[in-house]
């Protein structure tokens, strides 16, 4: 029987794609780069931001299930949208962030929609 091989990228970080999330979902195999992990993935959330029109300032992760994001809209108009998953223990780390982003997108959305 073969052994099925993880892929990973040069920095030994395993790519996998999530089933919730058109965001790539990584799981870092060496602690010492978690760092690049958390950088790409804000900067796909960034991104993401910018395509709607919005500016995303900060993020706050607060604890594992729950992320709130600041961002601009226009010039003077700050506004901000959370969110947060449910308690499951079928989360990954990399699932539950993939779903936690593309739940911020989600409600950035909304957002922009009613405040038009």
């Amino acid at each position: 029987m073969a052994k099925k091989q993880d892929k990973t990228d040069r920095l030994g970080v395993r790519q996998d794609s999530s089933p919730v999330s058109n965001l790539r979902t990584e799981e870092v195999t060496d602690p010492a780069l978690a760092f690049l992990v958390c950088s790409r993935a804000e900067s796909q959330l960034r991104n993401a931001f910018a395509e709607r029109g919005a500016k995303l300032i900060n993020l706050y992760r607060q604890g594992p299930y729950k992320i709130e994001a600041l961002f601009l809209v226009g010039t003077s108009n700050y506004w901000s949208v959370t969110s947060q998953a449910d308690r499951t223990p079928m989360w990954t780390q990399a699932t539950l962030d993939a779903w936690l982003y593309e739940d911020l997108v989600r409600q950035l959305g909304m957002k922009l929609h009613r405040v038009g």
